[in-house]
């Protein structure tokens, strides 16, 4: 949510026809307003914060580790990993803070493009200070979220990331039906 309009839209009409209960949403994106002002249109909406690391532009300026001397966040894995910690929960803080100036206050935290532990322990840090659930992509980050205290989600399933054009709707359902079988 917030990436462009037609994103907003789509995410929108997937919510309306019951395909997704939630989404999350980019601050430093194009259609951030306007995801926003269907944010107030449709209050049923879950919507949780997508911290971002590595498209468009930081929301604080003259970050050091974290963007280049134009603000613009790396797309770099190697700066990412190594950028410092501090500064990206500032960076993280100041998103959400722009996301609860709106009005609202996010369900959940999840990422754009989160591969390093320094993006998930500032992203954790949120977490605790807020109370938010914060998404777990594996079940060694739920083990690690659990370590530290922090509400998270189980089981999260993300092999649908991965399907290209040649797979169908009922090989989905198949990966889906084994993830069920598998206990997730």
């Amino acid at each position: 949510f917030g990436f462009s309009k037609g994103v907003n839209l789509g995410i929108l009409e997937a919510f309306q026809r019951g395909l997704v209960s939630s989404t999350s949403l980019m601050v430093n994106m194009p259609g951030f307003d306007y995801a926003v002002e269907l944010m107030k249109q449709h209050p049923e909406l879950n919507v949780g914060i997508h911290l971002v690391t590595s498209v468009q532009y930081s929301i604080l300026k003259g970050l050091k580790t974290v963007t280049d001397e134009n603000g613009h966040f790396y797309h770099d894995h190697d700066k990412i990993k190594n950028c410092n910690l501090e500064e990206l929960k500032q960076e993280y803080e100041a998103q959400l803070q722009k996301f609860l100036a709106t009005g609202f206050t996010p369900t959940h935290i999840d990422f754009h493009w989160c591969y390093y532990p320094v993006q998930l322990e500032a992203a954790v840090y949120l977490g605790k200070k807020y109370n938010l659930p914060v998404r777990a992509e594996t079940k060694e980050i739920e083990a690690w979220l659990d370590e530290q205290g922090v509400i998270h989600n189980f089981n999260m399933q993300h092999n649908f990331y991965q399907m290209d054009a040649s797979q169908t709707p009922e090989m989905l359902i198949s990966q889906l039906q084994h993830c069920l079988d598998e206990g997730y």
